[in-house]
């Protein structure tokens, strides 16, 4: 089962809460901002021009190379209503197992391929 971590933050990137399911807030040594992570940097204007009804934003296989975040996460990005607030909501759910199985059944059916194509008599 993979474990999603939930992240709320403002239009102006400050993270609100968190569950903590993956890391805890004090990784980020006080930069509570969500553009401290460089793929959500990257679309983060794309982010907040979302509307309360548009539907969720969704990146799989995305790997965040940080020190405290190893492995492929599928991010969702989705704006909400909490406690009469308009913020938005990201989603990291970890999916290493799932992309690390999928990445070594490629490499298998292609060397496969290889070997069948490069075969001598």
């Amino acid at each position: 089962m993979a474990l999603t971590q939930n992240i709320f933050f403002d239009s102006e990137g400050f993270i609100i809460d968190s569950d903590e399911v993956l890391f805890p807030l004090s990784v980020l040594q006080g930069n509570l901002r969500v553009d401290t992570f460089p793929f959500i940097d990257s679309i983060f204007t794309v982010i907040i021009s979302m509307q309360p009804f548009d539907p969720a934003l969704y990146f799989p296989c995305v790997e965040p190379l940080l020190d405290h975040l190893k492995g492929f996460y599928d991010y969702t990005f989705t704006r909400i209503e909490r406690n009469g607030q308009d913020i938005f909501r990201w989603q990291l759910r970890d999916r290493t197992d799932f992309y690390d199985n999928r990445k070594a059944e490629q490499q298998l059916r292609q060397e496969k391929q290889i070997n069948g194509h490069f075969t001598y008599k």
